[in-house]
């Protein structure tokens, strides 16, 4: 991954134990999108706290329901599934339980790229650029083509690990919602920015372009 030009937010909900955050970066991208958002949850709160979900499998819409019990760890006391202080975040829960559900097991769902929970959640077709092998020109070009026609987006690391940080603080192996992407610039310079969403919540990148950083000068924030 290459530390530089890229704004990483923190998220307010936090993932759990499971490593699904594929499902959670592909929410996290949808929900600038209110109506597709409500078109996945087809139930409003209500007090039996069932909840009906839908997702495409193999390219087929599954309505699946749930309760929204949670669940936790005895040993640690730490959610074994998503996990947040406000009440309508209590839709993440739904979700990955629902999903859990498709799969058989919370295991079952983990490890995934966003183009897996996007293919899942809106049933469309997803393609992907993986930097390296393609021309970077090309890419930037794709991505500020894709975002000013609101596409829906995400980006992942590669690794093996999401244990393992590289040295902007960003780890390996991990999904992001990929928010926006502009190139930001003043008198005298131009800067590619892609702005992502981390849905841990609790990292916090660390390279050029970071919220502590003095390249943010009073007229790049205006």
């Amino acid at each position: 991954s290459r530390c530089g030009e890229i704004m990483i937010p923190n998220g307010i909900c936090n993932l759990g134990t499971a490593s699904n955050c594929y499902i959670h970066s592909a929410l996290g991208a949808i929900a600038e999108f209110p109506e597709i958002v409500k078109s996945i949850f087809l139930t409003d709160q209500n007090s039996a706290g069932i909840y009906a979900v839908r997702f495409f499998i193999r390219g087929k819409p599954w309505i699946v329901t749930v309760d929204d019990d949670l669940l936790y760890q005895k040993q640690t006391n730490l959610d074994l599934i998503l996990h947040s202080s406000a009440p309508i975040l209590k839709l993440g829960h739904n979700l990955e339980k629902a999903f859990a559900k498709v799969k058989g097991t919370y295991d079952h769902t983990n490890g995934g790229f966003t183009i897996n929970g996007l293919r899942v959640l809106i049933g469309s077709p997803v393609f992907y650029y993986a930097l390296g092998t393609e021309n970077k020109t090309e890419i930037w070009s794709n991505l500020t083509d894709a975002d000013s026609k609101n596409y829906i987006m995400g980006l992942d690391t590669d690794g093996t690990s999401d244990q393992v940080l590289n040295a902007c603080n960003i780890p390996s192996a991990h999904a992001y919602s990929l928010i926006s992407v502009f190139n930001m610039s003043n008198s005298t310079s131009s800067f590619k920015m892609i702005m992502a969403r981390n849905p841990w919540g609790k990292s916090k990148y660390k390279g050029a372009w970071s919220h502590d950083d003095p390249a943010w000068t009073p007229e790049f924030i205006a």
